[in-house]
């Protein structure tokens, strides 16, 4: 075959409907062990591989959400997308990743890129967007201490007050008392400080 297999390719294959083959791809409960059976064994054949944003266009949700980053050689990220990804994997669903700072050259916005590919939500833990424009059919929500929220979205962050004042006993319980606190700049290091 010169050509990609398409979906209809394998239903031809199968002996069975485009329609059957697409629930299938979705992993629809309502198709017979049998059918299935025959469904992914003519995909294999044929090497077909579903065609994601024909099945974004065709659909109402991605399966996908978006997460926003300001810098991919912050350390503090590799464990927030573990467990974004640990949260999603048992849903079916997959992370997206965005750096505000990879694209900067386009004059884009990474969150707005994000919508446009009608990502199922996003996780935005990137400074640097306080006039957000969040549709209405997008639930947003950001990770980590910020100086400002946008619209009043919801935050999940550790408490920032409480792990300082636990650091500052522990240091006091060892008989320190002149004692310091080294941060960064911008939003999150002025919460932090605080």
């Amino acid at each position: 075959m010169s050509r990609p297999p398409t979906i209809i390719d394998v239903a031809t294959r199968a002996g069975v409907s485009k329609s059957l083959v697409s629930m299938v791809m979705r992993d629809d409960p309502g198709v017979s062990d049998t059918r299935r059976a025959a469904v992914l064994a003519a995909a294999a054949e044929l090497g077909y591989r579903p065609n994601r944003a024909a099945a974004i266009l065709a659909g109402t949700r991605t399966r996908t959400i978006g997460v926003v980053v300001d810098d991919f050689r912050n350390p503090w990220y590799v464990p927030m997308l573990d467990g974004i990804r640990d949260a999603l994997a048992p849903h079916g669903l997959r992370l997206t990743l965005a750096d505000s700072r990879a694209n900067a050259h386009l004059d884009s916005s990474p969150f707005d890129d994000l919508v446009s590919l009608r990502v199922d939500g996003v996780v935005l833990a990137a400074e640097g967007f306080p006039d957000l424009v969040v549709p209405a059919d997008t639930p947003v929500v950001i990770a980590g201490a910020r100086a400002d929220v946008p619209g009043g979205l919801d935050v999940v962050a550790s408490d920032e007050a409480a792990g300082g004042r636990l650091a500052a006993d522990h240091l006091v319980g060892l008989g320190h008392r002149r004692i310091a606190h080294v941060t960064g700049a911008g939003g999150p290091a002025a919460v932090r400080r605080e």
